[in-house]
């Protein structure tokens, strides 16, 4: 109501109104910025949901206790977007109780508590419900090789999570930065993105999912990868001579380094070695193809990233229906 939005700032008319049988007048006090203690703790333990909501979402003065209430039952809104769980008030003590809560919501505040630590984290990772699990794969306490193993965890909130932990591995980032399906998020690892983004340039199209997300982000635009000289596609080349067949090649030449000489060279594509790392691709999962080729052909994983790209140019020229969503 208008005219009670305009008497927000009197104390004792607040007051008054709080204490109204009208619902709507109740609701409209809870939507001040700024209420006495008694108010606010009478609003805190009104009978109406929706007048608490409204307290925990426009009022600073909002209770802990009643954040807490809303918290359990309320997943938050466009229009105050974060409320509760960002409230000044919000508890950050006393929430390790809540470790062993059978309800997912509640659990996973124990994270929030001060005086949890990185084994919690760990746990959490662990936590059979998305939820939790999505709140520990973005805690920057979890493990790098934990935050591997959610950056390719079955449900879709927990690996976006993972992808933007600055935990996560520069050697595993760089792929989700080449998949237009991961790079938003992977784009958005501050700490991390920018080691992966000098590895990784090289590898990219000018207009690919990853350069307009490079780009998007004003603190990348004046040096960096997205800069004129260091943008991807800025680098994008082959290389004038093969690595197998020119002259004053030695014997320490890298099988990888042989065989993205062999990709870029006409092939039936038989052989047998690219076979389940073709599944993987095709699928989506690059992370677990730049493994397998590294298990299968050696060298670093600057070689192990040219022939993923090499590969994947090939299968998509040759094989684009059968791509998939993936990781």
């Amino acid at each position: 109501m208008w005219w009670i939005a305009a008497l927000h700032d009197n104390a004792e008319t607040t007051r008054q109104l709080a204490m109204s049988p009208n619902l709507g007048t109740r609701r409209s006090v809870a939507r001040a910025r700024h209420l006495p203690p008694d108010v606010a703790n009478l609003l805190a333990h009104d009978e109406d949901r929706i007048v608490r909501l409204y307290l925990t979402e426009s009022c600073d003065d909002a209770p802990a206790d009643v954040l807490l209430d809303v918290w359990s039952w309320w997943h938050g809104s466009f229009s105050f977007p974060g409320r509760p769980r960002n409230h000044p008030n919000f508890p950050r003590h006393d929430l390790l109780r809540f470790a062993q809560d059978p309800e997912p919501r509640i659990r996973l505040l124990a994270l929030d508590d001060h005086a949890s630590d990185a084994a919690l984290v760990e746990r959490f990772s662990r936590d059979p419900d998305a939820q939790v699990r999505s709140a520990a794969a973005g805690d920057p306490r979890l493990s790098p090789e934990s935050a591997v193993r959610r950056a390719d965890d079955a449900d879709q909130a927990v690996r976006s999570s993972a992808w933007r932990n600055p935990a996560l591995p520069p050697t595993v980032l760089i792929p989700l930065l080449l998949n237009e399906h991961s790079a938003e998020d992977a784009a958005r690892n501050h700490r991390s993105t920018a080691t992966a983004w000098r590895t990784s340039s090289h590898l990219a199209s000018p207009g690919s999912t990853t350069v307009r997300w490079c780009r998007s982000l004003p603190a990348w635009n004046s040096s960096g990868p997205c800069s004129a000289t260091t943008a991807p596609g800025a680098a994008w080349r082959r290389r004038e001579h093969s690595p197998c067949t020119s002259a004053g090649t030695n014997t320490s030449t890298s099988a990888a380094a042989c065989e993205i000489d062999a990709l870029k060279q006409p092939s039936d594509d038989t052989d047998p070695r690219w076979s389940q790392i073709d599944d993987l691709i095709t699928e989506g999962r690059r992370i677990q193809a730049l493994q397998r080729i590294r298990d299968e052909f050696g060298g670093g994983i600057h070689d192990a990233l040219d022939l993923l790209n090499h590969r994947y140019i090939r299968l998509q020229q040759d094989q684009s229906k059968d791509f998939t969503t993936g990781n």
